[in-house]
């Protein structure tokens, strides 16, 4: 096993996402493997095998540097995330049922 890997993504793949909380790492306990998230400016959230990432083949130029886009869906996938629907309007309107429907059930008991 290597030290370390890296792949430089270009524009289309990833674009980095300057929020501090835009990445993390977790351990799946169902596989018993490790997964990075990385939050994309395109509109998706990156899944990233870590020990998929550290066996795929590198390069000649540099020993560390991958040979290929590891965005084939095997070592990362890329999960589209969809803006919410629900307007800031709606669910005002949502929380004004609500608030009527506890005071409802107040005046109920």
């Amino acid at each position: 096993m290597t030290s370390f890997r890296f792949y430089t993504p270009t524009g289309t793949e990833y674009a980095y996402a300057t929020d501090p909380h835009a990445d993390a790492a977790v351990l799946a306990t169902a596989n018993g493997k490790s997964y990075a998230f990385l939050f994309s400016l395109n509109g998706a959230i990156l899944m990233i095998d870590m020990q998929a990432f550290l066996n795929d083949a590198v390069g000649t130029s540099d020993p560390n540097e991958l040979a290929a886009t590891p965005f084939d869906g095997t070592i990362i996938q890329t999960l589209p995330v969809t803006a919410p629907t629900t307007t800031m309007e709606t669910a005002k309107r949502q929380m004004t049922v609500k608030q009527q429907d506890h005071a409802t059930v107040r005046k109920m008991q």
